[in-house]
């Protein structure tokens, strides 16, 4: 006959623990371990565990205890691996000395000062420069929001502290390296932001520190982009992936700085330091432009080269 036929009465309540699940609500910190072992201390029967019939518990719970063994260790080998290899930048300064730049092979670094362990800064570029002062646009990468923003840095030149940090430009995306050229009293910047697939121009205004988005100038994922002129002609310099950070030089070409660069040509060298580093510039009758070392790793080193330009090449 059916069990419910007749109106049930129970005596007493029966506690049943299903050890080896319920173990894992204390690993997830769903339960706390006290109140588990009070759990514990009231349960009537287990659902694995039985001495008379000890294999049926012992065999799972040994998979448990592996199982529980791989995820701490997972956890904590992961943070240690996370702090270990974290990547960190730091901008520094040198003296210039024109004269004896190519033939130096030691500089002193005098690194920027400020306090922070949430945020680091990357690809300085000069905005201006005053008695006192050394003012900066630079890549901020918060660790708190995972990507990098725009921001400017007022450096005291004598001992090169943070004096103050402003956040002047932030996208959905990635920003990095913001590159400016300037066009009589108008001050632009072209940052990188491969992770949204071009590259535009923005409008700076140093009153007020706001960016005016203005023109797209490549219309594709390049990197560390930085434009330059030979007789009067602007050129850009960068990389594409998947060269990215190896030895080809992606060179695009316009009319105009602030207008849509369409592809020229790409030069291939036999390192992998095609990945600019910063402004090209000249000296003396030299061309010099800044390339990063990513031979052993990203951003390893730092590498000057020089460009020759004759007769439109």
């Amino acid at each position: 006959n059916s069990l419910f036929d007749e109106p049930l009465e129970f005596k007493k309540n029966i506690y049943v623990m299903p050890v080896l699940v319920d173990i894992w609500q204390v690993i997830n910190n769903n339960v706390t371990w006290s109140s588990w072992i009070k759990d514990l201390r009231k349960t009537d029967c287990f659902l694995h565990y039985n001495k008379k019939d000890i294999k049926p518990f012992y065999t799972p719970f040994k998979n448990t205890l592996k199982a529980i063994g791989r995820a701490i260790i997972k956890k904590y080998y992961l943070k240690f691996m996370r702090a270990v290899s974290e990547t960190t930048w730091d901008i520094g300064f040198v003296d210039f000395d024109e004269n004896k730049f190519l033939e130096q092979e030691n500089f002193k670094i005098k690194y920027l000062k400020y306090i922070g362990k949430q945020r680091w800064f990357a690809d300085p570029f000069i905005l201006e420069v005053t008695q006192n002062e050394i003012i900066l646009l630079v890549e901020e990468f918060s660790k708190k929001i995972g990507r990098g923003r725009i921001a400017k840095l007022i450096i005291d030149r004598t001992t090169y502290k943070l004096k103050s940090e402003k956040i002047i430009l932030d996208t959905p995306t990635h920003l990095s390296f913001p590159a400016i050229y300037k066009d009589g009293n108008d001050i632009y910047l072209y940052p990188e932001n491969s992770k949204g697939d071009n590259c535009w121009t923005y409008k700076y205004n140093p009153i007020d520190d706001s960016c005016i988005k203005k023109n797209l100038l490549i219309d594709s994922p390049v990197k560390d982009s930085i434009i330059f002129k030979f007789d009067k002609i602007p050129f850009i310099f960068t990389t594409t992936e998947p060269y990215g950070n190896k030895n080809r030089i992606d060179i695009y070409k316009s009319s105009a700085c602030n207008v849509k660069y369409e592809y020229w040509s790409s030069v291939s060298l036999n390192n992998n330091s095609a990945r600019s580093a910063g402004d090209i510039f000249k000296l003396g009758d030299k061309i010099i432009r800044p390339a990063q070392d990513c031979n052993t790793i990203y951003g390893g080193g730092l590498i000057f080269q020089e460009i020759a330009y004759e007769n439109g090449n």
